[in-house]
Parts: C-alpha cells; sequence; structure tokens
C-alpha cells in the first residue's frame, strides 16, 4: 500500500489525474486452489475501469499540501477454471483490487535561527478499501485508516534530519489472507506502530 508522500519543495499548485477507460483482460492470471496446492492459471475475462487523481499545491510558501484519490472496479466479466469447469465467478471482483483509496498530507516549514536551518513537521493519512484475497471473495479485509507522523530538521539543501512514527494508531490491517481446512481463516498482519529516523546527505 502506498504511503503519502511530504515534500517541502517551493512550487506551484500542481494538479495530476488519470482516467481509465474500461479495459479488458483476456486470459487474466492468478494463483487459485488451496493453500498448499496453489497453482497459477488462466482465470477468463476481467474488466476494469476508474479515475485517479492527485496534487500537490501550496497555499503559502511555508505550508505544502498533498493528496491523491482513486476509484477502481475490477471485475470478472468471464471467469473460466479448466480444472474445475462447474466453478464460476463471473461478476466477483478481482483480488487485491481496492475500489477506494485516498491520501492527504501536510507539512510546515518553521524557519529556525540563522545557520540553523529549518524544522518541518508532517502528517499523512491514507485509506484503503476493502478487497478480497481470492477470487471466491469469501475471505478479505474491511476498508482500513493508516496515520503517519513525522518532523525533519533540514540543516541544508545537503543535510536532513528525520524522526517519524508510522500507523501511529497501531492499526491492524491485514495484507494477505487464505483459509486452512483445521484452522479457519488466517491472515498475514500489515506491519503495527513503527518508530524511526534517518540522516540524508547529499553530495
Amino acid at each position: 500500500m502506498a504511503k503519502p508522500a511530504s515534500s517541502t519543495e517551493r512550487s506551484t499548485d500542481r494538479w495530476r489525474r488519470r482516467f481509465q477507460p474500461t479495459t479488458m483482460t483476456k486470459d487474466y492470471q492468478l494463483f487459485v486452489g488451496d493453500v498448499y496446492l496453489k497453482y497459477l492459471q488462466n482465470a477468463g475475462e476481467v474488466t476494469a475501469k476508474g479515475i485517479n487523481l492527485a496534487f500537490r499545491a501550496n497555499p503559502t510558501e511555508r505550508l505544502g499540501i498533498a493528496g491523491g484519490l482513486g476509484l477502481n472496479r475490477t471485475t470478472f466479466t468471464k471467469y473460466e477454471n479448466s480444472v474445475n469447469p462447474g466453478i464460476d465467478y463471473t461478476g466477483n471482483r478481482v483480488p487485491y483490487a481496492p475500489e477506494f483509496t485516498a491520501n492527504l498530507a501536510l507539512d510546515y516549514a518553521f524557519d529556525l535561527a540563522e545557520g540553523w536551518g529549518q524544522l518541518i513537521p508532517r502528517a499523512g493519512m491514507t485509506y484503503a478499501g476493502s478487497v478480497f484475497f481470492d477470487e471466491t471473495n469469501t475471505i478479505g479485509q474491511k476498508g482500513f485508516f493508516l496515520v503517519d507522523l513525522g518532523l525533519s530538521w533540514k540543516v541544508s539543501e545537503q543535510v536532513v534530519a528525520d524522526v517519524f512514527v508510522n500507523n501511529v494508531f497501531d492499526e491492524t490491517y491485514a495484507v494477505y489472507g487464505f483459509t486452512e481446512a483445521t484452522y479457519g481463516n488466517l491472515y498475514q498482519l500489515g506491519t503495527g506502530r513503527a518508530f524511526g529516523g534517518r540522516v540524508s546527505f547529499k553530495f
């Protein structure tokens, strides 16, 4: 999942948009079957349509705002299963394809005493809509929010120190899941709250 990116560049407002007209993929391939016996197969025809919007704006010299929005609908429009011809998942959503995603990031630059550079606090939020982890659409993850915070000390254009907290509220979410006969639904969880820091040098 993409994180919102903060930036302290000073620029005019920028907008990007990408419309995805209806696209059709024949002989779409994916892994199917029991978790212990998964195999790659052609699953027939998939149709996708959607739109992605992204922007970066600087309302003032110090304030930066960035965000994005994605709407996507990807479904099996002609499901085929050569191993089990009687199975038909036509109309089901394609695994790992959220219908809605969004992100928003803010940063603000504070000037320090001469020669000490800038302090730049930042905050970011991402939302990922619900997804399914298999073609049967029986196991998946509901939509969830993640919030990240950070602080940069921009000593100069060449030296920047950062500290950050990702997933501030320690949101529990799954990035993968499967059904096991004995234990039922099992999930691999995403990264919980994480602290970190880094120092960047440019030469």
